[in-house]
């Protein structure tokens, strides 16, 4: 029953997600605090919900969100930077596949951090994503 309630929710808010891309991103941020799929017994289990998610927030983006304002900072090249660095000392690691599996959120969070500045940039946009935090 807890896993019907789950899916239906997630599904619920991918839903609107169609008619407001903006929302992909709020579910992406849903996805990663509660994690439903860890939540799941049997549903959720076995599918990659955060990439599902990211893809349909980045496919969003692309498709229907107005690129007029969008900026790159400084910051967002850090980061770039600070994720080359990543997938270097992993790479040459004494243990790469154990490594790969103890690294692989940090790859997952830089790559939500690039990519979220590029989605807020109104103060609507920014609250609502404190909103789904809180």
């Amino acid at each position: 029953m807890r896993d019907l309630a789950f899916v239906g929710f997630l599904m619920a808010f991918l839903a609107l997600g169609f008619k407001r891309p903006f929302i992909f991103v709020l579910a992406y941020a849903y996805v990663d605090i509660v994690a439903p799929q860890r939540l799941s017994y049997w549903m959720l289990n076995a599918v990659p919900v955060s990439l599902i998610v990211f893809g349909l927030a980045f496919l969003g983006w692309m498709i229907a969100d107005d690129k007029k304002d969008m900026r790159v900072s400084f910051r967002q090249g850090v980061m770039a930077l600070l994720f080359a660095y990543c997938a270097y000392t992993t790479s040459v690691a004494d243990f790469p596949i154990e490594a790969e599996g103890k690294w692989g959120w940090v790859w997952k969070a830089l790559v939500f951090a690039m990519f979220l500045p590029l989605t807020l940039r109104t103060k609507l946009r920014i609250e609502s994503l404190a909103l789904m935090m809180v």
